[in-house]
């Protein structure tokens, strides 16, 4: 779906907008044009779905890197602060969590707007609890190290601790 969508112009047989009254509703036709046939405005469907991708791949892309984004400062912030931090941040994590998916997306969608900018929104803001969680167990983990500690020791704040020496640590 990646190759399609990076190269859609040169690998579609005919433009996804173009409609041909003579050909509407063709059959498909495995050895010659159109391959999957085309729908109720002359339009050929391969070309459609080749293009297609290309939101497809902008939704995905984008919505991960907002929930990726999302959940690491989340994560970070828990893991680092600790205390009621910790456990504020991790309870509102289990509230999303609880949360049933796909009747909230559909709700936000349909009362923000069906754009792909909503729903890129939507689906980035209604999936980042994963990350926060497997993120907050590794700066767990990373907070209890030496450096850590020698940096605390010798005064360094705890944004420039997480700045500075967990978040390199956990980007990967």
């Amino acid at each position: 779906a990646l190759m399609c969508a990076l190269f859609a112009p040169w690998i579609a047989p005919y433009s996804p907008v173009a409609t041909n009254p003579v050909a509407i509703l063709e059959a498909p036709n495995l050895f010659s044009q159109p391959i999957l046939g085309t729908d109720n405005q002359g339009r050929d469907i391969l070309s459609r779905i080749i293009y297609g991708a290309q939101t497809s791949v902008k939704v995905g892309v984008l919505s991960v890197l907002l929930a990726a984004t999302v959940g690491t400062s989340i994560g970070l912030l828990s893991g680092v602060f600790g205390g009621w931090t910790d456990r504020l941040l991790m309870r509102i994590t289990d509230m999303f969590l609880a949360l049933p998916y796909l009747m909230v997306a559909l709700t936000a969608v349909s009362l923000l707007g069906a754009s792909v900018g909503n729903v890129i929104l939507v689906i980035g803001l209604l999936r980042w609890m994963g990350f926060a969680r497997v993120l907050r167990g590794e700066v767990l983990k990373l907070v209890e190290m030496d450096f850590v500690r020698l940096a605390t020791v010798s005064g360094a704040s705890r944004y420039r601790i997480m700045l500075r020496h967990v978040l390199p640590n956990i980007i990967n």
